[in-house]
């Protein structure tokens, strides 16, 4: 399976694990901010430090967010972990929804904003068209302003001098926050391009010859995932870049057929606004020692709040909900 081999040679890759007798890929995880301060820098490389000890795996990889959701038994606890790897105190796992498992700690995670295609969309045009007039001129607006931006497909690209400013456009977009990617990420969209080959969409975005941005997508099944989006803040101010990046997602994903687009996690109002409605997800800790298990569901209870949102319905009227498989 192409995604199993992509996480293989990923960074914090640390082998296989058997779920419930399905072997899945887990990963270690790391995190840390592109552009951050000495001090930041000492806490994330302290917290890492801290993970890697605490025997915390995950299964899948943050790099491929939304590409493993098992399905758990709420009564076995760790118990589907078969066996339980050594030095393996607490393994997290993305699922589908929000259930409760014995032996284990459940955070409502961001959901991810799926957008499901209509039939009789056959062009972006008849998309479009199918919006509220409010909606309708607010995405026309952002075609007009990004008009001028020109777009060539890179897929499946080696060429290693972009993948290098790709990565700089990425990291430029993700410079004040904390995220769980590699910190060589020009390495990691390479990595994409030689797995996936011309499977791994890419559009490469300039004005006047220059890179300002890029979005990539993967088509896996009947769906087309927006993986990675990266852009030049101060350059594309007030173009609407970012629109114009996931609408040509879901442009691409009319042309080809699939019956969803994944626009992926956050931004959560903004995709409502394309018509993308969430799928909701959460993320389950197993805790095998008890007493951590009790400080985790402590702090998941009273401390714990989930990103707060507020959904758009750009459609006169709303499209079958989505399902996530």
């Amino acid at each position: 399976m192409p995604v199993f081999q992509m996480v293989r040679r990923l960074p914090g890759f640390s082998g296989e694990i058997s779920l419930n007798g399905c072997p899945y890929p887990v990963s270690q995880l790391q995190l840390h901010r592109p552009r951050g301060h000495y001090v930041h820098a000492f806490w994330l490389r302290l917290a890492n430090a801290l993970l890697n000890k605490g025997g915390l795996r995950g299964i899948g990889h943050t790099c491929v967010p939304g590409l493993f959701f098992p399905q758990l038994d709420p009564r076995r606890g760790y118990r589907q972990v078969e066996p339980w790897p050594c030095g393996l105190t607490t393994l997290a796992v993305n699922v589908a929804g929000r259930p409760t498992i014995r032996d284990a700690v459940t955070f409502e995670a961001e959901p991810f904003m799926a957008l499901t295609l209509r039939s009789e969309w056959n062009t972006i045009d008849h998309y479009i068209q199918d919006m509220k007039s409010k909606y309708r001129l607010r995405v026309r607006r952002a075609l007009e302003k990004s008009a001028h931006i020109e777009r060539c497909d890179c897929h499946g690209s080696t060429d290693k001098q972009w993948m290098s400013k790709a990565g700089q456009l990425l990291s430029d977009t993700l410079a004040t926050r904390v995220v769980a990617l590699p910190e060589n990420i020009p390495a990691m969209l390479q990595t994409f391009s030689e797995v996936f080959g011309q499977d791994f969409l890419m559009y490469r975005y300039t004005i006047e010859g220059q890179p300002v941005g890029f979005v990539t997508g993967l088509i896996l099944g009947d769906t087309l995932h927006a993986l990675h989006l990266g852009y030049d803040p101060e350059r594309t101010q007030g173009l609407h870049l970012y629109e114009r990046c996931l609408l040509d997602m879901i442009d691409t994903g009319i042309q080809m057929g699939v019956k969803t687009v994944q626009l992926g996690r956050t931004a959560t109002e903004i995709k409502s606004t394309l018509g993308a409605e969430p799928v909701e997800n959460s993320l389950v800790f197993f805790v095998r020692n008890p007493v951590l298990r009790l400080i985790l569901r402590g702090y998941a209870r009273f401390s714990y709040h989930p990103p707060a949102y507020t959904l758009r319905h750009p459609f006169a009227s709303d499209p079958t909900k989505v399902a996530l498989f």
